[in-house]
C-alpha cells in the first residue's frame, strides 16, 4: 500500500514537470525511467522523490538533452577455464568476500549483472547499518555472525581508509 501511495505522489511531481516516464516503486525504493526536458528538472525531480515520506532510495534514470550516455565498457572476452571460487553479485557483501579471498593463492572470479559493482541489487538499497546482533535469538549462527561480522567493520575500515562511525543504539 505504501508503494502505491508513493507512486501516485512521484507521478504527480512527474506530469508538474511535464516528464515523459515511467515509475515503479519497490520496498520504498523509487525507480524512475524516461525524459525530461533539462539537467535542472532531472535534479528537481529527484530531490522532491526524495522528500516523499517512506521513500528509502531514488533510481533517476531520466534522460535529459546533452545527458552523456554511459558507456559499456567491456574487458576482453575469454573462457575462463577454472576457477577456485566464482562468487555470483559485485555488491558489499560479493567485493568484500573476493576482497578476503584475494588474500590467499585462489583463482577467484567475481560475476557482476551491471556496468559497475555497489551498482544494483540489494547493496543500493542498504541503508548504511551494521547489523549488530541485537534482536537475533541468542545461540542462533545468525546472532553469531552478527556479532564477529560487527568487530570485523572498524578493522576493514581502517584498511580501505573510509569512515566508519560506531554512534551506539537505543534499546
Amino acid at each position: 500500500m505504501r508503494d502505491v501511495r508513493i507512486k501516485r505522489k512521484v507521478e504527480k511531481i512527474l506530469r508538474k514537470y511535464g516528464a515523459k516516464a515511467n515509475v515503479t516503486v519497490e520496498d520504498g525504493i523509487v525507480f524512475i525511467k524516461g525524459s525530461i526536458a533539462s539537467w535542472q528538472e532531472y535534479v528537481e525531480i529527484g530531490k522532491e522523490t526524495g522528500k516523499i515520506k517512506g521513500v528509502e532510495g531514488v533510481v533517476n534514470d531520466l534522460e535529459y538533452p546533452g545527458k552523456e550516455k554511459k558507456r559499456k565498457k567491456r574487458g576482453k572476452e575469454r573462457v575462463i577455464e577454472k576457477a577456485d571460487v566464482v562468487i555470483i553479485g559485485g555488491g558489499v557483501v560479493g567485493c568484500a568476500i573476493a576482497r578476503e579471498l584475494s588474500k590467499y593463492k585462489l583463482n577467484v572470479i567475481l560475476v557482476e549483472k551491471s556496468d559497475d559493482v555497489g551498482g544494483g541489487g540489494a547493496t543500493k538499497a542498504n541503508n548504511a547499518l551494521v547489523h549488530t546482533g541485537i534482536g537475533e535469538k541468542m545461540g542462533t549462527l545468525k546472532q553469531r555472525l552478527c556479532v564477529e561480522g560487527h568487530k570485523m567493520f572498524r578493522k576493514i575500515a581502517e584498511e580501505l581508509d573510509v569512515p566508519y562511525e560506531e554512534c551506539g543504539m537505543w534499546i
